[in-house]
């Protein structure tokens, strides 16, 4: 999946890429990343909160974008995360995920759960929710909400 996801970004001009290995084993993260001239940061510990906060950490953007290895980005997606991110340059901005494995249970499960989130902060005005795995924010608006925590 790796592989799919880097051959998608690898379409977009003029931004960093960083690929973060998750105390992989077997998945040959590193090596992969290297195929397509990105080195990987490797994190010791598992976690995607400490993967994204390496990430964060390796990045020397003003402005960093999320996505994961199991993520199939549309063709507009960066585009239309730093034009929000330019609207509210001190937030964090994210976008809805659909899930395209229908007939793998567990990511249908896991699609039902955002859906139900994403509909409990539909009329919020005072917070908004967003998987981390399509996400944009400043560095300065990473630091506010105090990046991610670790022990969760």
């Amino acid at each position: 999946m790796l592989e799919s996801a880097l051959e998608k970004l690898g379409e977009l001009t003029g931004v960093e890429v960083i690929v973060v290995d998750s105390a992989s084993v077997t998945d040959q993260t590193s090596k992969v990343a290297n195929k397509h001239g990105i080195a990987a940061v490797r994190c010791d510990l598992p976690g995607l909160s400490r993967a994204r906060n390496a990430g964060v950490e390796a990045s020397t953007g003003d402005v960093v974008a999320f996505t994961d290895d199991d993520c199939e980005p549309g063709g507009d997606w960066l585009l239309r995360l730093a034009q929000a991110c330019i609207a509210r340059p001190r937030g964090l901005t994210g976008g809805h995920t659909r899930n395209v494995l229908a007939s793998n249970p567990y990511s249908s499960a896991s699609q039902f759960l955002v859906d139900y989130r994403y509909e409990s902060f539909e009329n919020r005005a005072d917070q908004r929710f967003f998987t981390c795995n399509h996400m944009i924010g400043s560095r300065e608006g990473l630091r506010v909400v105090t990046v991610f925590d670790e022990g969760s």
